[in-house]
Order: C-alpha cells, then sequence, then structure tokens
C-alpha cells in the first residue's frame, strides 16, 4: 500500500510496524514538552501508517491526545487547506524534512491557543 501522490512506500510488515511504533513511543517519552511529543506523535506515526485507513486522523488525535494530557490546547486544523496538510505531509514522506510540518503546526497552536478558551494558554512558540 502507498501514499497517494509520493514514492514513499509505509512499512509492509507487521514485526517492522510494531518495531517503528515501539521507537516513536520511546522517542515521545523522552520529549520534555507537550509540543514536542505532539509534533513528534504527529509526524512519526503519520510516517510509520500503522493502520489500513484513517492514519492522518489517527496521528492528528493521538498529537491531540498528548497536548490535552499536558494542558495544552487541542489542535483543530480547521483553517487549514487539505492541499496544504497533505504537500506539508508529502515533504516529510520524501525528503525526512519536518519544516513545513512544524510550520503548519506552530500556526496551529497559535490559533489553538487564540481560539479555545478553558484551558491553560501556553505560548508554544516559545517551546517550538
Amino acid at each position: 500500500m502507498g501514499i497517494t501522490g509520493s514514492n514513499y512506500q509505509p512499512r509492509d510488515s507487521q514485526h517492522q510496524i510494531r518495531e517503528a511504533m515501539d521507537v516513536l513511543i520511546q522517542t515521545i517519552n523522552k520529549g520534555h514538552d507537550p509540543y514536542s511529543k505532539a509534533l513528534t506523535a504527529l509526524l512519526g506515526s503519520s510516517y510509520i501508517q500503522p493502520v489500513t485507513d484513517g492514519n492522518k486522523r489517527t496521528a492528528r488525535l493521538l498529537a491531540n491526545g498528548l497536548l490535552l494530557g499536558g494542558d495544552c490546547a487541542p489542535l483543530s486544523y480547521r483553517d487549514v487547506d487539505e492541499r496544504i496538510y497533505r504537500a506539508s505531509l508529502l515533504v516529510f514522506y520524501e525528503q525526512l524534512s519536518i519544516v513545513p510540518m512544524k510550520t503548519l503546526f506552530k500556526d496551529q497552536c497559535g490559533f489553538s491557543t487564540e481560539h479555545y478558551v478553558g484551558i491553560q494558554r501556553q505560548k508554544c512558540q516559545a517551546v517550538i
């Protein structure tokens, strides 16, 4: 199974996926703040493709769980053009550059802390 619009081929063996997820979880647990943990989870889970369908949604849920667990606002991506989101992920898949996704992530952190009330507001720009 491939990624539409990309030459990237995710792992296809359950053993490889399990190993990659173990490494991802260890990396997330070494993170020092909810934002870096969430970005790592978002990119890592999207890249590994651990489920048959819905990997991007699953990655966003995982990232938001980490943000909420750290008393940070979740990211909705409601004002993000889906084409820009996909293009940013494709850069990560094919070039392993986090720059476009990190920029998108930081923008969403700002949007979320500005618009969501009732959740402790943190300045993610200082953290990332």
